[in-house]
């Protein structure tokens, strides 16, 4: 997800949302870019699926540069899904 910040540059707290499913990974990692760094976040997606999960607050330059990535790199036997994220600005 490329991230449109309409608030441009700043914090912005980071949720995701997935569906409820226990076939999902343990492991699902999500990638965060922004403001030149890149960090990532390993979800339990067999767990708190059909809600908005923070994934963490993070700086954006509002450079066109910032994304969130679901890397399909989980367990053999596992899903890995996503249906949205949101970025919620950080006074």
């Amino acid at each position: 997800w490329e991230a449109e910040l309409i608030n441009d540059s700043g914090s912005y707290e980071v949720f995701v949302w997935y569906p409820v499913s226990t076939i999902l990974a343990p492991d699902a990692l999500f990638t965060i870019n922004h403001a030149g760094e890149v960090d990532t976040v390993i979800v339990n997606q067999s767990e708190n699926g059909g809600q908005w999960l923070s994934i963490g607050t993070y700086n954006f330059a509002a450079d066109g540069s910032e994304s969130v990535t679901l890397s399909d790199d989980a367990n053999i036997d596992d899903y890995v899904a996503a249906d949205a994220v949101m970025f919620v600005s950080v006074p």
